[in-house]
């Protein structure tokens, strides 16, 4: 597993990863998964997406995102984690970074 592999389930209890049974790309081959989610062309969050890695997110969202029933799951699980590297609910590292500062600002102005 690499450095941009997402947390094993085995480190995770039941309640967080239960959607994930549910999930379009659930049971794919970890060679395929790495493939699709973690192409070489996508980069961390703090690098703004180049024309490669916009192609790579949006063959992850039509492939499987785009119609996935825990879409919004996988999204809230990915910022909650600050899932850095990868596809996840066919974002970008940059834009779940840029979502996450977003919320926490809006957080920090309500309090």
């Amino acid at each position: 597993m690499g450095a941009h592999a997402p947390v094993p389930l085995a480190r995770m209890n039941d309640a967080e990863h239960e959607w994930r049974a549910e999930a379009v790309c659930f049971g794919l081959d970890p060679a395929e998964r790495d493939q699709y989610f973690y192409p070489p062309e996508v980069r961390d969050a703090y690098s703004r997406p180049g024309e490669h890695e916009e192609e790579a997110r949006m063959t992850a969202d039509v492939m499987f995102c785009s119609w996935c029933p825990v879409r919004e799951q996988c999204l809230a699980y990915a910022l909650n984690n600050d899932c850095d590297n990868g596809i996840w609910a066919g974002t970008l590292p940059f834009e779940r970074r840029s979502m996450r500062v977003h919320i926490h600002d809006k957080q920090r102005s309500i309090t």
